[in-house]
């Protein structure tokens, strides 16, 4: 709740609304992917069916950007084809495999609370590399999603020994 301040965001803009609710819905979503993960019955490997999510995925997603740039102008390189098929495969292919992985093997909330170890490095980075600011708020949200992930790690060991 501190992360997500509702009396800092700008409620007027409708841009900044929608990616409010946009985040709201894939923190829904990912709470559901873990949860399915974990429990789901899998007739297959994650690893099977990555080809098919990734089809199943790319049509929306292709509608989707023809909708909103019907002409685009594509200068395409070697350097462009080597980012795409790094971007589809390392980056996306296989961390979406590691982390269903992951999350059928360890529980859910240590998994939950890891993967928030992204935004935090995400705004370290950002503060490092781009200039950004990083004030109180998303300093005591760093601090809290820390301090969880400790006490979550440091309470599932005990928990298994």
């Amino acid at each position: 709740l501190i992360l997500f301040n509702t009396s800092a965001i700008n409620w007027q803009d409708s841009h900044t609304t929608l990616g409010n609710i946009f985040l709201i819905l894939s923190a829904i979503c990912w709470a559901l992917a873990m949860i399915c993960a974990r429990y789901m019955t899998w007739y297959q490997t994650p690893l099977q069916l990555l080809p098919w999510q990734f089809l199943v995925g790319l049509v929306p997603a292709f509608i989707c950007a023809y909708l909103k740039m019907p002409n685009p102008h594509i200068v395409w390189s070697h350097t462009l084809i080597d980012v795409m098929i790094f971007t589809a495969f390392f980056t996306t292919a296989f961390a979406y495999w590691g982390f269903i992985e992951v999350t059928k093997r360890l529980p859910v909330a240590t998994t939950s609370m890891a993967l928030l170890a992204i935004p935090v490095l995400s705004l370290i980075f950002s503060h490092f590399m781009l200039g950004e600011r990083v004030t109180f708020n998303k300093l005591c949200a760093m601090s809290f999603i820390i301090l969880g992930l400790f006490f979550v790690t440091v309470l599932d060991k005990k928990v298994t020994q």
